[in-house]
């Protein structure tokens, strides 16, 4: 196995390249944009094919490279199972194993700092930690759905529970340190070390940190798997709408207007159905649109069949909004409404908002409703929100038929 630890010296992250020397195929964790030329470079020295680009996390300090990094050479993109990215070309659950070739990669899941991190132990030697232990540190609780208690659970019962000689390989540092053991970090971490939980929770509340400095651009980009162009897409139109809703509507209202047209100029993004695998036994398919509700409201859809060993295959449709802009209610049902004045009611996969990935993403079960899958009409959705808003979506009969061809595959 090839071992590289590689640093980004203005978010101080590391990024880790993995490789199988025989076969000459790598993986890398937690990419940073600004270096994927010098990870390209080294990749092309060392005679390497890149498969998998893995992230811990949604970061906030940097902004993540798998997105470039994915057009240039092929490979996949693998992230934690609830982190709330519509873009991923694979999930990874909690004790899931990625393999390639000689290297074992076995994720376990460490929320706290984030709602969705996660760590990777690599052929039960080393253990790549993210965000959510450092050396004589570990990450902060105080956005992204963080939570001090889980985080306190995650690192005492998921990593600390590891052999003590594990190697420690964190996903930043800002003293000069790169590696340290499992050991040491029960016996010296200052946060974890004679604090019981309680203590752990009082400490991380009062820490009182500024927000990363690029936080307002590296949580959305990471989103987007570093679509920058895509971010800044969004984020104007979540300005105007802003804009409207803050502001004089007097003052606003041509601006508003005119954004509104150029909007609504722009046809709908079509379809591509994807194929992607994932060792040792994971198979996914998916089709992603960009598509407009009844009050012109862009929203992400996701329909995608999962397939995980010999298990029945999972089928769900996902939605994204825009965030702090809707919000979800769970558990609550997304309503279908057929022709023949046929009502379905779809199953919410989150029983309360707190297991919800992120607020501005729901996501059903659509399984038990399949065989009132006709492609010869168009479907209406009403999505359930927060705050009394609603959001109406019209699926037109193409868009059904590239469902069904998913709920098909691979069905033999």
């Amino acid at each position: 196995m090839l071992f590289r630890q590689l640093f980004d010296e203005e978010s101080s992250t590391y990024t880790y390249l993995i490789a199988d020397r025989s076969l000459k195929q790598a993986l890398l964790v937690d990419p940073v944009l600004e270096q994927v030329e010098r990870d390209l470079q080294l990749l092309d020295e060392l005679e390497l094919t890149l498969k998998y680009c893995l992230e811990t996390h949604i970061h906030a300090d940097n902004i993540t490279g798998t997105g470039k990094l994915r057009a240039i050479t092929g490979c996949l993109g693998i992230v934690p199972e609830n982190a709330p990215v519509n873009c991923a070309d694979g999930f990874l659950k909690h004790r899931e194993v990625l393999q390639l070739g000689d290297v074992i990669i076995e994720e376990i899941a460490t929320p706290g700092y984030t709602g969705s991190n996660a760590a990777y132990l690599v052929n039960q030697k080393a253990v790549l930690t993210g965000d959510a232990l450092f050396i004589r540190g570990c990450g902060r609780t105080d956005f992204q759905s963080g939570d001090p208690g889980t985080l306190y659970d995650s690192v005492t019962q998921q990593l600390f529970t590891l052999p003590d000689e594990t190697l420690v390989y964190i996903g930043h540092d800002y003293k000069g340190h790169s590696v340290s053991t499992i050991r040491e970090e029960k016996q010296y971490n200052p946060r974890f070390f004679g604090r019981d939980r309680l203590q752990f929770i009082t400490f991380m509340n009062n820490l009182n940190l500024p927000d990363p400095k690029k936080m307002s651009k590296a949580v959305p980009a990471h989103q987007k798997c570093g679509n920058i162009e895509s971010v800044i897409s969004d984020q104007l139109s979540v300005i105007g709408y802003g804009l409207y809703i803050k502001m004089s509507k007097k003052v606003f209202k041509l601006i508003f207007v005119l954004g509104l047209m150029f909007l609504l100029s722009i046809q709908p993004a079509a379809a591509v159905i994807r194929e992607s695998k994932i060792p040792p036994d994971i198979l996914l398919y998916q089709s992603r649109q960009t598509w407009r509700d009844q009050a012109k409201n862009p929203w992400q859809l996701i329909f995608y069949k999962e397939i995980r060993g010999n298990n029945q295959p999972t089928i769900n449709l996902r939605f994204v909004g825009f965030p702090d802009v809707f919000e979800f209610a769970h558990p609550q049902p997304l309503i279908i409404n057929i022709k023949d004045n046929l009502t379905l009611k779809v199953p919410d996969i989150f029983v309360s908002d707190k297991e919800a990935f992120s607020p501005n993403m729901g996501q059903y079960d659509v399984k038990p409703i399949l065989e009132s899958l006709e492609t010869n009409s168009f479907w209406l959705l009403e999505l359930p929100l927060k705050d009394d808003k609603s959001s109406i979506i019209k699926v037109p009969y193409f868009i059904l038929e590239e469902w069904k061809e998913i709920i098909l595959m691979n069905d033999g």
